[in-house]
């Protein structure tokens, strides 16, 4: 779920990783009418995590996330979803 905000987001994300090789990261991609503006992460290590990744926006505010999976032990980004401000 996300939090929409004047200039902001905060999307909710509760991540696990299990005892493979390598970490897992949640990246929260923030994008303004201008495109790509800036990511938060969070990453889980053999655990479950919930974390609040943000952006905090320019003036105009972000309107879109994209959320992806990336498997640390190969590099390997895997789609989530795009969420957008209404």
């Amino acid at each position: 779920m996300a939090h929409w905000s004047n200039r902001s987001v905060t999307v909710d994300v509760s991540l696990f990783d299990d005892r493979n090789a390598g970490s897992t990261t949640v990246v929260v991609d923030c994008h303004t009418a201008n495109g790509y503006y800036k990511n938060d992460t969070r990453t889980a290590d053999n655990e479950r995590i919930t974390g609040h990744p943000s952006c905090q926006g320019p003036v105009g505010g972000i309107n879109k996330v994209v959320i992806w999976l990336v498997a640390n032990v190969d590099g390997s980004y895997y789609y989530v979803d795009t969420l957008y401000r209404d």
